[in-house]
């Protein structure tokens, strides 16, 4: 397997560099590229008459933050994926969790190499929603995937995510997603914290999801996700897990927002006008949600 993701990876003119040291748990900043996008049969056609090179181009050169556990492994690997505001602080500690409890972690930054400014997507998240749901964002977990799959020290039969995304981390293992576009690459286990559950149809899903969301959320909120996975549970190869937290909103994993942090140009279709998203932290949820999700990875890709 990990022969057949090297030779996608330098079929595609990537440079993947092995890493050999560095400081236990310390982030190392590194380049990934968005997976690329598959290229049509009558395409394939087109170019094999023209005597041209069928290999898809490299997707989008992304920044990456890489958190190593110690010991040579192989070990486990999750990939990480932010919010509409870009990477926070409280996800780089989380990759630092993580790589204590023996996971290699990879925070992936969807928005710098494509001068996007932190925050501004939450205003314009509709728009940016539909992208990450036919590909978008969906396509930087594959790619975080490959890159991850080419390395000596990451398990190579299946990856972990973990995202505070709308719906793209639950879309990567979504029967209406791009999954099939790349069948050597096994998305394993999905937490997704906060989604927008309302956006994920039937729930159909092809790998294990633990959704977290909090009652008090004046954002996506808790009822979606219920929905969601009373529909998963009739429909879904593989039914979804949910938690609540009852005295929870939207953000409580998140120190920085403190009491209460309220975006007021926030895209929010549950308010009229559509605008408005409270953030607020709740240390009793946000340690409760991150044991859960390591004990998730831990069953499920350990």
């Amino acid at each position: 397997m990990r022969r057949t993701i090297c030779s996608i990876v330098l079929g595609l003119g990537l440079l993947v560099a092995p890493i050999t040291s560095q400081n236990v748990f310390a982030s190392e900043k590194i380049t990934l590229h968005s997976a690329p996008l598959p290229l049509s049969a009558f395409k394939i056609r087109k170019l094999k008459a023209k005597g041209l090179s069928t290999e898809p181009k490299p997707g989008f050169a992304l920044d990456g933050y890489l958190f190593r556990p110690e010991g040579a492994g192989p070990h486990p690997a999750v990939i990480m994926n932010h919010d509409c505001r870009g990477i926070q602080t409280f996800q780089k500690n989380m990759g630092e969790r993580l790589a204590e409890e023996g996971f290699v972690a990879l925070l992936v930054d969807s928005y710098k190499t494509r001068n996007v400014a932190y925050g501004s997507v939450c205003k314009n998240i509709a728009e940016w929603a539909s992208r990450d749901f036919v590909g978008g964002r969906t396509r930087d977990i594959y790619g975080a995937a490959i890159w991850l799959m080419a390395q000596d020290f990451v398990k190579n039969d299946g990856i972990g995510v973990l995202g505070w995304d709308l719906d793209t981390s639950m879309a990567s293992v979504s029967l209406l997603g791009v999954y099939k576009e790349y069948p050597e690459i096994k998305i394993a286990a999905v937490v997704s914290n906060y989604p927008d559950c309302k956006r994920m149809g039937y729930g159909e899903f092809v790998a294990p999801v633990l959704i977290q969301t909090g009652a008090k959320s004046d954002w996506w909120g808790s009822r979606d996700c219920h929905v969601l996975k009373s529909d998963s549970a009739k429909t879904s190869p593989v039914p979804i897990e949910l938690v609540v937290f009852d005295e929870a909103g939207h953000g409580f994993d998140d120190p920085s927002v403190g009491d209460g942090y309220y975006i007021a140009d926030a895209w929010n279709n549950r308010k009229v006008p559509a605008f408005g998203a409270t953030f607020v932290y709740h240390q009793k949820s946000a340690k409760q949600a991150a044991n859960n999700a390591v004990s998730f990875f831990g069953k499920h890709l350990k």
